[in-house]
């Protein structure tokens, strides 16, 4: 009896200890599986960038002791100024598709004279219709008594519309009242041409010319300047110019009627040389200052650097220019839009849908792996974020 209860006990504790080795080994299989998937979890975000435009603006003062007399509160570049006439002509014809403009109506009238001697009216005798629109003869005529002037050209006293008429009868003003129910004229069709198609010189028009010459004359005064100077010397650039006109005339002026505009401009431009390098340098460093500190200069896009003469002072040979630079910037790595506690768990879509408030960022493309992962990792050193530029 003893000997049966042994054997029994020694079952039951086997059976125990095999249900702790079963847990143990799933639990460290699970724990393993955890391991592989922390270590081997990895996202590759690769981010293309959208470079934003970024300009500054400032004054330069341009003086041939520059060096000298620079501080921290006056900007300036070593130059030198120089002037240049020159004159042009051009003949610019006007686009205008045309506009009614008022003109004198014509027409023919028959002149009849039922009196018992002869009429004699003179060019430019008055013809009033019924409602006091006044016409005029254009040639001398005739009229023989009890007979009439067929034929007889009449023009509108005054341009415009209202001159174009229906046929009518016409009282002859100048006569004696007593003579003008028997001498008077009618007309059989209607007078036209109060209004016709006309060009008219627009101000946009005119503006327009006139800058095209002088573009044309600054265009030309760079070539003079820059052929009488050494070739070792530099070279002026229509930036480098300050126009002043000294006579212009045109053809016709704003509102008049024209086909064509001829426009006579006398020019003086004030040169002012400097080295376009030294410029760009101050101007990028005046950008560059005033970027914040997670943000750069995109090196792969060329800037633009604009500048014109604000006002100059021949006799001292100074000059104040008008500088403007734009360049393309974009984020360091190191701005805070790259903050990878942002992304860690989220999966693809939610990781776009972060990356799209940034006008900075044009498009993301996202790898996760091993092939059977679907969000990045919590740990965020098994985050890698890419800059595409």
């Amino acid at each position: 009896m003893p000997a049966k209860n042994l054997k029994i006990s020694k079952i039951q504790t086997t059976g125990f200890y095999k249900k702790i080795l079963i847990g143990f080994s799933a639990f460290a299989v699970s724990m393993a599986g955890l391991i592989v998937y922390y270590s081997l979890s990895k996202t590759i975000i690769t981010v293309t960038l959208n470079p934003q435009n970024t300009s500054t603006t400032f004054s330069v003062a341009v003086r041939a002791d520059a060096q000298e007399q620079n501080s921290s509160s006056i900007i300036a570049v070593s130059g030198t100024l120089s002037s240049m006439e020159v004159s042009g002509t051009d003949t610019f014809d006007n686009p205008s598709t045309g506009e009614e403009v008022p003109a004198q109506a014509t027409g023919l009238v028959t002149v009849y004279n039922n009196y018992s001697a002869d009429q004699p009216l003179a060019a430019t005798t008055r013809l009033l219709t019924p409602d006091s629109t006044l016409f005029r003869i254009k040639d001398r005529i005739d009229v023989p008594a009890g007979g009439k002037v067929e034929n007889v050209e009449v023009y509108a006293d005054q341009p415009g519309k209202s001159g174009n008429i229906d046929p009518t009868r016409f009282t002859i003003p100048g006569l004696w009242q007593g003579l003008q129910d028997k001498i008077y004229a009618e007309s059989t069709n209607a007078m036209t041409g109060g209004l016709r198609s006309g060009k008219i010189i627009t101000r946009e028009f005119y503006t327009a010319s006139l800058q095209s010459v002088t573009k044309t004359l600054a265009e030309q005064a760079v070539t003079e300047f820059n052929n009488q100077q050494p070739l070792s010397s530099l070279r002026a650039t229509t930036s480098m110019l300050y126009p002043v006109i000294l006579s212009e005339s045109a053809s016709a002026q704003e509102g008049e009627e024209a086909a064509t505009l001829t426009v006579d401009v006398d020019m003086r431009y004030i040169i002012v040389l400097i080295d376009p390098a030294t410029l760009e340098s101050l101007a990028y460093a005046d950008l560059a200052s005033g970027l914040p500190v997670d943000v750069q200069i995109d090196p792969a896009v060329d800037p633009q650097l604009e500048y014109s003469v604000e006002s100059y002072d021949l006799e001292n040979s100074t000059a104040r220019l008008n500088v403007k630079y734009t360049a393309s910037t974009i984020p360091r790595l190191s701005n805070v839009m790259f903050n990878r506690d942002e992304v860690t768990g989220k999966d693809a879509q939610e990781i776009k849908a972060y990356f799209s408030h940034f006008d900075e960022i044009k498009d993301v493309q996202i790898k996760f792996s091993p092939f059977w992962v679907t969000k990045a990792p919590q740990l965020k050193d098994h985050i890698e974020i890419r800059l595409d530029k």
